[in-house]
């Protein structure tokens, strides 16, 4: 496959759901699923600054070139190797890597509603098995994270530690909030969020060892400057750390 740079620019990407995609975000072909074999590619191109992401996790590679680029290879809406210039300022490369239907989502920085992504579904076949994912990194016994939720969990009430994994999955939930939500468009609007879902599992303030120790974590963590806007790079380091946090959670007896 052979990829030439013609411009340079600086890119962000992503992918999104609609019906209609915008003129300045162009796509293979209208419709609905295509089909993504071994050996091809899905490309997308933007002329305004957008984040890809495909669901779930392993069935695609996406990889980010600066655009105008001339590529050549076999696309998912063609029939044989060829080349293809593509004017955007941001170009996505997908290829297949497993087996099963994957839905891209192109989210344009700035999003504030679900309307605005837009979904494409992908017919994925990389001509391999899917294979299982690999367990997720544990947290070193050392870690100073570890060690103050290993010392609060010891505090916690006998009867309240049977709370821990809905706490746990809570977390993951904001992580997903955290990427997909566009109705929240501060970092205090997903802090509610998870704060009123808190309260909710837990009415009777179970946990609040736990909670002082993840509650410490956040406020050094997650922007909390007044009226910090809930942009891509906020809603990464948000995911990461509600992502970090569960895993953390987990892990406790």
């Amino acid at each position: 496959m052979k990829r030439v740079a013609v411009f340079p620019f600086l890119l962000v990407a992503a992918v999104a759901l609609a019906q209609t995609a915008p003129e300045q975000i162009r796509f293979p072909a209208k419709g609905t699923a295509i089909k993504l074999g071994a050996e091809t590619m899905y490309v997308v191109d933007a002329d305004v600054p957008v984040l890809v992401l495909a669901s779930p996790n392993g069935l695609v590679t996406i990889s980010e070139e600066t655009g105008p680029i001339r590529i050549r290879g076999r696309f998912a809406d063609g029939t044989k190797v060829e080349s293809r210039t593509f004017k955007g300022k941001q170009v996505f490369i997908i290829e297949a890597s497993g087996v099963g239907a994957a839905e891209i989502l192109v989210i344009p920085t700035g999003a504030t509603k679900v309307s605005d992504v837009i979904r494409r579904t992908l017919d994925v076949d990389s001509g391999h098995a899917p294979q299982p994912p690999p367990d997720p990194p544990k947290p070193p016994e050392d870690d100073e994270l570890m060690k103050s939720l290993k010392a609060a969990w010891l505090l916690e009430m006998a009867t309240d530690k049977g709370k821990r994994p809905g706490l746990a999955a809570l977390y993951r939930k904001a992580a997903d909030w955290a990427r997909t939500d566009m109705s929240l468009v501060k970092v205090k609007d997903l802090a509610d969020k998870v704060s009123a879902e808190r309260k909710k599992l837990l009415p009777n303030g179970e946990l609040p060892n736990i909670h002082a120790v993840v509650a410490k974590r956040l406020d050094s963590t997650l922007p909390r400057t007044v009226g910090a806007v809930l942009d891509n790079t906020n809603r990464l380091k948000c995911s990461s750390e509600f992502d970090l946090i569960a895993g953390y959670l987990e892990k406790l007896p």
